[in-house]
């Protein structure tokens, strides 16, 4: 009974840390549970393994930071996930695959490995390194998330529930971005969510980032004016002073704008002429 209550104890962060440990280089099950059930097999087999899995958990006390450390993460914030993913791909040499993985993940693909939504923070738990550098680097990534999200009004311009214009948005990144962007949104929000993840993770100086902004919301902008000359050509008439001002006051009057208004004018007076009739 003794050794049954030794695993059972264990909270799902130290089953996870303890059976790597354990079983190096297996592939990891599917769950926690199968997980707690392998290592409750093993440490009833012998003393010896008792032993070892128990000295295992006090060593886990070195890597495992506490769970108040990890509150700011929300494994349902997916852009965050994915965010966290390429940020912590680089932690060591197992980490490598991560960003990737992650993606194939979002994008239903089966993936012959132990993957779950905490699988992140399970990642991040078997990284060898001192307690007091990952609290430092979550500290770090946390601060470097909150600036990320101040940075979203530079795409605000973007109306998550347009389709057309996420849609739009999305195709022009996959044409000009400098990333590999072979990825399959299936869904508006989706997409919407994957469009900040090129910025999120932006490889380049900063500068390069707000440029790239700036050159999509200008091609958005030539777009929708395209779209509305639609029936119309660009004119240049010069105005006296006054009559500008007459018509600026005109157009006021009515709600419209300076353009509206003077079209109003010439096809009122075209009208009133009957021209139209003349031949």
């Amino acid at each position: 009974m003794r050794l049954i209550k030794s695993v059972k104890i264990f909270s799902d962060r130290e089953i996870s840390w303890v059976f790597s440990q354990v079983f190096v280089g297996e592939v990891m099950p599917n769950s926690i549970d199968q997980m707690r059930g392998r290592l409750k097999s093993y440490v009833d087999s012998s003393e010896e393994n008792f032993v070892k899995v128990s000295e295992l958990q006090r060593q886990s006390e070195q890597y495992l930071v506490q769970d108040k450390e990890l509150s700011w993460i929300d494994s349902k914030n997916v852009r965050l996930m994915r965010w966290l993913a390429y940020r912590w791909s680089n932690l060591d040499s197992k980490s490598e695959w991560l960003f990737d993985l992650w993606i194939k993940k979002q994008e239903g693909k089966v993936i012959p490995t132990f993957i779950y939504d905490d699988y992140l923070i399970t990642n991040f738990d078997l990284w060898i390194t001192p307690i007091t550098q990952k609290i430092a680097l979550l500290e770090e990534t946390k601060k470097q998330w909150s600036d990320l999200l101040q940075m979203d009004k530079e795409l605000a311009w973007i109306d998550p529930t347009d389709k057309k214009q996420v849609q739009w948005a999305w195709e022009y990144l996959k044409m000009h971005s400098n990333q590999n962007l072979n990825y399959s949104p299936t869904s508006t929000e989706e997409t919407y969510s994957y469009i900040l993840t090129v910025f999120d993770v932006w490889q380049g100086h900063p500068a390069e980032r707000k440029e790239a902004i700036r050159k999509i919301r200008g091609a958005w902008t030539q777009k929708k004016y395209r779209q509305n000359l639609n029936g119309k050509k660009p004119s240049t008439y010069v105005l006296s002073t006054e009559a500008k001002s007459n018509l600026k006051k005109l157009a006021e009057a009515r709600n419209i704008n300076m353009n509206q208004m003077l079209e109003y004018i010439i096809n009122k007076e075209f009208m009133q002429e009957n021209l139209g009739s003349k031949r």
